[in-house]
């Protein structure tokens, strides 16, 4: 039963693939089959009958009138389109602007240029090739390497070649220093090479161990003055500049102005110079001394600085500002007189300082 119905599936496939082979063949071959069957015999067919009526020309009846015969409309003629006139297409006319000969390394070419612009390149001929020298050696040092460079003849490029390591530093010891207040300790070492020096095991120096100091020369204008001590480490004399500061100040009230005198030196020498400041604008004047000198400060803004080392006058106007500072000249060297005899000393009448106008003083 099984083959049986296994064999009944086989041809229905069968069959169903012999209709769609008709079915295509049918429809490839259709034009062909009926141009044969045209051929074999000619058309029965009648000619169709043409059922319009025929057309009856009546003559008009007299007391009819005949429409007019219709003219088709004139039309005005048309003038033919303008166009404008187009300018023949540009051709490039060049010209050569710039000639670049052919170097080493680089090529030589020709630049022309047409009016309307364009650029173009011709002409291009190869470059050369380096044509260097014999070289020069330059040796290598301890820290830079060793090469030697060629030059190019033609265009003077160089090219280093033959590189050779650096030699390094061959330090020996030259001399070894002690310690002293103001001498560090160290080794010197120097390259044999180059001349390269270098410190070793170095010790700075503590500087001096100064007692009680004693003013040798006193200061005054122009004189910076000069005080000395003993190194208490190394006995050394020590000798530094004498330190200055202000050790008195007088103020005066004028008609329309206030004067200031101050007086800077040292605990020695307490008047060594002497500043005057004339203040026209009787603001507030503060003193300070420097290194450089004596700084004036009006209203808390520092005014100027005073030479170090000078007796100045300085006056101030009432806007603030100042009108000059003036230092004194130093006289004109008199001629040298005969000496004379020396006369008993007198005894020493006692100092006068100048008189204080107000009650504001610095000690």
């Amino acid at each position: 039963m099984p083959a049986k119905r296994f064999l009944l599936i086989i041809l229905c496939i069968l069959l169903a693939v012999m209709v769609v082979l008709f079915a295509v063949i049918g429809s490839r071959f259709a034009p062909l089959l009926s141009m044969l069957g045209g051929l074999g015999g000619s058309s029965t067919t009648p000619p169709p009958v043409s059922t319009v009526p025929p057309t009856t020309t009546t003559a008009p009846t007299q007391g009819t009138t005949a429409p007019p015969e219709t003219q088709p409309p004139t039309q005005a003629p048309t003038e033919p389109p303008t166009t404008a006139p187009t300018e023949p297409p540009h051709v490039h006319s060049y010209s050569p602007s710039k000639v670049v000969k052919p170097g080493c390394g680089t090529v030589g070419y020709t630049v022309y240029n047409c009016d309307c612009g364009k650029v173009e390149i011709r002409d291009i001929i190869e470059g050369t090739d380096h044509v260097f020298d014999g070289g020069t050696i330059v040796e290598a040092t301890c820290e830079e390497r060793g090469y030697t460079e060629y030059i190019c003849t033609g265009c003077g490029f160089s090219s280093k070649q033959d590189f050779t390591e650096p030699l390094g530093h061959n330090y020996e010891l030259v001399e070894s220093y002690e310690l002293s207040c103001d001498q560090d300790a160290y080794d010197l070492y120097r390259c044999t090479h180059c001349e390269d020096e270098k410190k070793e095991n170095e010790v700075i120096a503590p500087g001096h161990t100064c007692g009680d100091w004693e003013e040798t020369v006193a200061p005054g204008p122009g004189v910076p003055g000069e005080e000395t001590s003993i190194c208490t480490t190394c006995g050394e004399t020590v000798t530094r500049p004498c330190a200055l500061r202000i050790y008195a100040r007088y103020k005066a009230a004028h008609e329309n102005f206030l004067s200031y005198t101050v007086y800077v030196g040292t605990s020695n020498t307490p008047k060594a110079l002497e500043y005057i400041v004339h203040d026209y604008s009787q603001g507030n004047i503060r003193f300070e001394y420097r290194e450089d000198g004596l700084s004036v400060f009006l209203n808390d803004v520092e005014l100027t600085t005073m030479a170090a080392y000078q007796n100045v006058t300085l006056t101030i106007d009432a806007d603030g500002n100042i009108v000059g500072s003036e230092a004194p000249q130093p006289s004109e060297p008199s001629e040298p007189t005969e000496p004379v005899e020396p006369s008993e000393p007198s005894e020493p009448s006692e100092p006068v300082l100048p008189p204080e106008e107000d009650d504001e003083t610095e000690e």
